[in-house]
């Protein structure tokens, strides 16, 4: 403790207390316990924030969540489901009417994908 806070915490334990004249040029330093909580600083973790990647029509600029690597996705189209049963084999022909599939170049893992039904 330092000796300014030891005479300020003294001094008003000597007020506090109230006591007679005497007693209080006797006093001695504070025997009160002072307790001081020191926090130690916590560790800061890097929060990275990013915008919504929007898989469209082409590829796009993305980190892959999987390997955590900066990439340009790679696209390939596949017939959905909804597609076939709308349009029949027209589907399987035209890529307009097919998924647009963003993956990973590096990974080859799928990132996203553009449902068109």
């Amino acid at each position: 403790m330092n000796g300014f806070f030891k005479t300020h915490v003294c001094i008003l334990c000597i007020q506090v207390c109230r006591t007679s004249q005497k007693e209080a040029k006797a006093h001695l330093p504070c025997q009160a316990p002072a307790v001081v909580h020191v926090s130690q600083p916590t560790a800061v973790s890097h929060i990275t924030l990013s915008q919504a990647v929007v898989f469209g029509e082409t590829p796009v600029n993305a980190v892959c969540p999987t390997c955590r690597v900066a990439v340009t996705t790679v696209i390939s189209h596949e017939v959905s489901c909804m597609a076939y049963c709308l349009c029949g084999l027209w589907a399987c022909c035209c890529e307009c009417l097919q998924d647009v599939v963003h993956s990973c170049p590096i990974c080859k893992k799928k990132m996203g994908k553009l449902e068109r039904f």
